[in-house]
């Protein structure tokens, strides 16, 4: 059978049986509390299988939407730490640096931002101890 099918068949049922819960919801209501009838009607029914599910499909995209911002942001602000190291040091340094980078975290631009936000302080660190002429070694 085709999936879409199935799918379609799937949602009927689901729809079908939320509409005998909701009857069966009612009748029992009604049974236990019939001075207040009138108001138990007034009640809203339970929601529908298609509405749960645009609600449900909405908040995905949301957080798909969201995590690729993120992701974007996180990038950016790599290649920003990125290229401040390499203003802090020589050219080969940098390449060095960055196949260093390669070969020992996963490619996870978490693990870049990370890194090279390392980096740039470490090199700015040592920048900042060549300027006031402080020696580094005993």
């Amino acid at each position: 059978m085709d999936d879409s099918f199935n799918y379609f068949l799937e949602t009927e049922f689901t729809a079908v049986k939320a509409a005998r819960r909701q009857r069966k919801l009612d009748r029992k209501r009604h049974a236990e509390l019939p001075l207040f009838a009138e108001i138990i009607d007034d009640v809203e029914p339970l929601p529908e299988v298609d509405a749960i599910q645009r609600k449900w499909q909405a908040r995905q995209v949301k957080f798909i939407e969201r995590f690729a911002f993120y992701h974007r942001e996180i990038e950016r602000q790599a290649d920003i730490s990125r290229a401040v190291a390499g203003e802090l040091c020589m050219q080969r340094e940098l390449y060095q640096l960055d196949d260093y980078r390669w070969e020992t975290f996963p490619g996870d631009p978490v693990y870049s931002l990370d890194y090279w936000h390392h980096v740039m302080m470490v090199l700015r660190v040592a920048q900042a101890i060549r300027h006031c002429g402080v020696r580094s070694e005993p």
